[in-house]
């Protein structure tokens, strides 16, 4: 892709992307750690993971408050309000996501679930490096690829997953409870690729 044109503006808003990025990809790994620890380290890490949502709250209400102090802005306001707001939904997601398996105590892990919550951390890896470039038009496109590779592999894990799953859980309580997991950590990953084609879509009108 190319390099963005950007004249001198307010500059801020770079900042609350990358910190917001950085947020989401420490809460995937935080959940992916978490899983594999047990239900203590879960436990321990949703605590964490409560933390860092609420550092992001924080972030986007900045990021909208400075939006309406702000006449000149480095990108399309609509662009910074969309970008911002589906970084947020992930973030929620994930955080979400850690909560419920920390409520839900599921009696065991399955491969499917550990392979999603590493789906989510090499996600929101790339996602991180990829807004990471946004300020001065670094290459994103390998990033916004992997990305797309990312969510096409945790599809099939979370297919895989669920088919495994009503093929052998036989407590209809835990079954609930796993397809929930799956469903909301594969919408998780989903909500990643949105941001990443909302970074591609930015790129290409600031081009």
């Amino acid at each position: 892709m190319c390099a963005l044109r950007f004249i001198p503006r307010e500059e801020k808003f770079f900042d609350y992307f990358v910190d917001q990025s950085s947020i989401l990809r420490e809460i995937a790994e935080r959940l992916a750690n978490g899983m594999r620890g047990g239900h203590d380290a879960m436990a321990r890490e949703s605590e964490a993971i409560m933390a860092l949502e609420q550092r992001a709250d924080d972030i986007n209400r900045e990021v909208f408050d400075k939006l309406r102090k702000t006449f000149i802005t480095p990108l399309d306001p609509e662009d910074i309000h969309t970008l911002t707001s589906r970084l947020e939904d992930a973030i929620d997601s994930a955080y979400a996501s850690a909560r419920r398996i920390a409520v839900y105590r599921p009696q065991t892990v399955s491969t499917a679930m550990t392979g999603l919550a590493k789906h989510l951390v090499d996600i929101t890896t790339e996602l991180h490096a990829a807004i990471g470039m946004l300020r001065n038009g670094g290459e994103m496109k390998v990033h916004c690829f992997r990305i797309r590779e990312i969510e096409e592999e945790a599809d099939r894990c979370a297919q895989d997953g669920l088919m495994e799953l009503f093929a052998n859980e036989t407590n209809p309580v835990e079954l609930i409870k796993k397809k929930d997991l799956l469903e909301l950590l594969e919408e998780t990953v989903d909500i990643c690729d949105d941001v990443s084609d909302i970074l591609a879509n930015v790129v290409v009108k600031n081009s």
